[in-house]
C-alpha cells in the first residue's frame, strides 16, 4: 500500500485549495487546476500504466492487483476531488467502479454485487457510444466463448458466421443488436454445445466449470438480445452465492477491461474496529 498523506506540519499552513473549484463527476471539461495534487496524481496513473503494460505482457488481468491508499490530514482536503480526476484521466482504458461502502450499515454481496452491475449497465463504453460496459462484456464473453471453441479445434472457422480474427478485433459491433451478422443467434442455438467446447479453456483462463460457463453464456445471450428479466438470475442469490457470481464475472470483464476499485468516504471508519 501507498501513503500518500501531506507532512502534518505543512497542511496546516495550505488553505483548501477547493473551496472555488469543485470537480463534478460526469460533466464535460475539469475545471481543475492541473497543479494541484500534480505529485499524486502523477504516480497514481504511473501504478496504472504499469498494471496495463503487465497485463498486455501476461493477457490476463485477473491475478494482479494494486492497492493505493490516498490519505489526507483532515477532511476537505481533496481527496475524493483527486479520485475524480483520476476516473476522468483514465475513463477510456479502465472501469472504475465505486464500492457500496458505509460505516453505518453491514454491507452483503449481494448489494455489492446489484451496485457493480448497476454501475456496468448505466457507465458508457469510450470505444462505441451505443454500448454500456455491461454490453462491452456480454459481447466479449460471447466472442471468446466462439474463439475457445475455435481454438481448441471442437469448432471449425468455417463452420461459424464470423472469422476468429473479426471476433477477437470486432466483437462490440458484431454483436451489436443492430449488426447484419447471424452470430448472436447461431451462438443461441448452439450455446450448449459450445459451453462444452470451450469449458476446459476458460476454466484455465477464468476458474469456471462447464456448469458457469453454461450460467454465463446463457445471462449473456439474453442481455445481449435485449431481454428485460437478462439480470433476473443474478438477483435474489443468498451472501455465498452472490460472491461466487460477482467473483466470477469481474474476472470476466477485468480481462476485457482493467477495473479500479474506489472506495471512498470512509472518514467514519476511522478508530472504528467494528466498521472496519
Amino acid at each position: 500500500m501507498r501513503d500518500f498523506t501531506e507532512p502534518a506540519s505543512l497542511s496546516r499552513k495550505i488553505p483548501n485549495p477547493f473551496i472555488d473549484d469543485v470537480f463534478t463527476y460526469g460533466k464535460e471539461g475539469n475545471t481543475g487546476a492541473p497543479e494541484v495534487h500534480q505529485r499524486v496524481m502523477s504516480q497514481c496513473i504511473s501504478v496504472l500504466e504499469t498494471l496495463i503494460r503487465e497485463g498486455d505482457d501476461r493477457h490476463q488481468w485477473g491475478s494482479m492487483g494494486r492497492c493505493l491508499l490516498i490519505s489526507a490530514p483532515r477532511a476537505g482536503f481533496g481527496k475524493s476531488h483527486l479520485v475524480g480526476r483520476l476516473r476522468s484521466t483514465t475513463e477510456s482504458i479502465i472501469a472504475a467502479v465505486n464500492l457500496p461502502f458505509d460505516p453505518s450499515r453491514s454491507i452483503s454481496w449481494p448489494m455489492v454485487l446489484a451496485s457493480v452491475l448497476r454501475q456496468y449497465s448505466d457507465t458508457t463504453c469510450p470505444q462505441n457510444r451505443e454500448c454500456s460496459l455491461m454490453d462491452e462484456t456480454s459481447r466479449f464473453f460471447l466472442a471468446s466463448l466462439v474463439r475457445a471453441s475455435i481454438l481448441s479445434g471442437s469448432l471449425s472457422d468455417k463452420d461459424c458466421p464470423e472469422s476468429e480474427a473479426s471476433l477477437r478485433v470486432d466483437y462490440r459491433n458484431i454483436f451489436s443488436r443492430n449488426s447484419k451478422s447471424k452470430i448472436l443467434n447461431w451462438v443461441d442455438k448452439r450455446s450448449g454445445e459450445l459451453a462444452n467446447a470451450a469449458s476446459q479453456p476458460m476454466k484455465s483462463r477464468w476458474g469456471l466449470g462447464r456448469a458457469e460457463v453454461s450460467f454465463w453464456t446463457g445471462v449473456f445471450v439474453d442481455y445481449t438480445k435485449g431481454y428485460d428479466d437478462a439480470l433476473e438470475p443474478l438477483r435474489g442469490l443468498s451472501n455465498g452465492e452472490a460472491r461466487q457470481r460477482m467473483l466470477q464475472f469481474l474476472r470476466i470483464t477485468s480481462e476485457c477491461r482493467p477495473i479500479t476499485f474506489i472506495v471512498d468516504h470512509l472518514d467514519g471508519f476511522h478508530g472504528s474496529e467494528t466498521a472496519g
